[in-house]
């Protein structure tokens, strides 16, 4: 049997790895925000800000349990805030809605969280496909690496990529925030109903969020977003 080549680094190489991988991070940044500056009208601050905070997460050499980013963007309506997210996947996967979007007043009953988090046995629709399902939360990654508009710096350090827009967060059930919260800390979903079978489509039972962009929007502390420097703001200009 051959023997597999193992090399270690020596310092010099890590240091070429890590300059590769900075200037990656310098080119995503720029790229992002002049995208986002040609879609969205009025917010360069916000824009510029996202596309920093998304490039440097992605290229960080800090240990990460959880996804890539979880970014909070309150703000009036109309501000331009899901067009963002729409110019994100754009830019990552060559298709505007090549994202999963989850509207937060689709679940602001206690027990519509089963339609996201799955049911429990006995319970109706246990064993149904939900939007979190990695059939799902991936097909943007998938049907960009096929058709061969997947961006290339996402396309062998970051297998499944996705983007999970959750519109109007505020309007969820504080148990729907509960099982986000526990994503957001582990980077994955285990259902509870092992694998799940549904017009012959197979969903695995965890879905990895590892390599996921959270964006979750507020209509909620408009006040607020100019103080943060981060948020939309209904001034243009």
């Amino acid at each position: 049997m051959q023997q597999a080549n193992i090399t270690e680094l020596s310092s010099s190489q890590d240091t070429q790895i890590l300059q590769l991988d900075t200037n990656v991070e310098f080119a995503i940044e720029e790229e992002l925000r002049n995208l986002l500056r040609s879609k969205i009208v009025g917010q360069n601050t916000s824009t510029d800000k996202l596309a920093s905070i998304i490039a440097s997460r992605m290229y960080s050499i800090a240990p990460r349990k959880g996804p890539i980013a979880i970014i909070y963007l309150p703000g009036p309506t109309g501000v331009g805030k899901t067009e963002t997210c729409h110019a994100l996947a754009e830019y990552f996967f060559g298709d505007p809605n090549a994202l999963v979007k989850i509207a937060g007043e689709d679940y602001q009953d206690r027990h519509a969280s089963r339609n996201l988090f799955g049911a429990v046995k006995t319970y109706v629709g246990y064993g149904e496909p939900t939007p979190l399902n990695d059939t799902y939360v991936y097909a943007g990654y998938n049907e960009a690496l096929e058709s061969g508009k997947l961006n290339t710096h996402i396309k062998d350090k970051f297998k499944n990529f996705s983007i999970v827009l959750i519109d109007e967060v505020e309007k969820m059930h504080t148990d729907t925030h509960q099982n986000f919260l526990g994503i957001f800390d582990n980077g994955e979903f285990q259902f509870p109903s092992g694998k799940e079978h549904n017009n012959d489509a197979e969903h695995s039972q965890v879905t990895d969020f590892s390599n996921t962009i959270f964006i979750l929007t507020s209509n909620i502390g408009e006040r607020e977003t100019t103080k943060s420097g981060m948020g939309f703001s209904a001034q243009l200009g």
